[in-house]
């Protein structure tokens, strides 16, 4: 395996000494773009690495790796779901690859404040963090309830490489609907440690509204064969996780 650095994907070129490549690849998977809550102060900060940052992969890719003969580019359901329609509808709405945020980059204020509710990816986290202070603590609001497992998406970008039917095809990866109800429950009912911590609510209830919105996995699981992990796949290890993070941070 090799790295390439690449300082600044907004910068023309930026991408053109990383895809040279001996021996030669073939395909490309595209991650999600940066997205620094902490530093982030206008729409650019977003935009730019969003739009630049791809085009200018592209752009080197067909420069320089002409071998290349499919890119996975990773997106959110901030490109799907319509924030300003209502949560719930009757009938409830049913978002699928058909549709498409219409909130557009001349709305550059709104754009700033809707972006961020993408859809969830949660679950064990890969990469190490020393601190709790390097995590986001809080749970996550109702408002943007579609969620995956991190593994699942995993797994879901690997079959988009090797899945010839999914050439050209824009797919959902998207579990389920779950509530931070339903997460606090799981949480309070698998660590003892967590029951004065974790926010009681009512268990047992969904939180969410009646007829609140959902995504389709169809074309997940037609085209891509997945078949996603439960809720308590997902987030008893992720409550273990936190638990040993904090545990060492003391």
């Amino acid at each position: 395996m090799d790295f390439g650095i690449v300082p600044d994907m907004t910068v023309p070129g930026a991408f053109n000494q990383a895809v040279k490549s001996n021996p030669p690849f073939t395909a490309v998977l595209h991650q999600a773009s940066p997205f620094p809550f902490a530093t982030v102060t206008k729409s650019e900060d977003f935009l730019l690495p969003a739009i630049e940052g791809t085009t200018n992969l592209l752009n080197a890719v067909k420069e320089f790796a002409p071998e290349v003969r499919r890119v996975i580019y990773t997106s959110s359901c901030a490109a799907v779901i319509d924030f300003e329609a209502p949560i719930a509808t009757n009938p409830p709405k049913v978002y699928t690859d058909a549709d498409w945020n219409p909130v557009t980059t001349e709305a550059e204020t709104e754009l700033r404040f809707r972006v961020h509710q993408s859809a969830n990816d949660l679950g064990p986290m890969f990469h190490p963090a020393a601190s709790v202070k390097e995590i986001n603590e809080k749970m996550p609001p109702g408002g943007v309830h579609p969620y995956a497992d991190v593994r699942d998406l995993a797994i879901a970008h690997v079959r988009a490489v090797t899945t010839l039917e999914a050439g050209g095809e824009r797919i959902i990866v998207s579990s389920k609907s779950i509530s931070s109800q339903e997460i606090a429950d799981l949480l309070r009912g698998n660590f003892e440690e967590l029951g004065e911590r974790t926010p009681i609510g009512t268990p047992g209830e969904i939180s969410l509204p009646d007829g609140a919105y959902s995504v389709s996995n169809e074309k997940a699981k037609r085209l891509l064969g997945l078949t996603f992990r439960s809720d308590e796949e997902c987030f008893v290890p992720l409550g273990k996780q936190f638990l040993e993070i904090e545990k060492a941070d003391k």
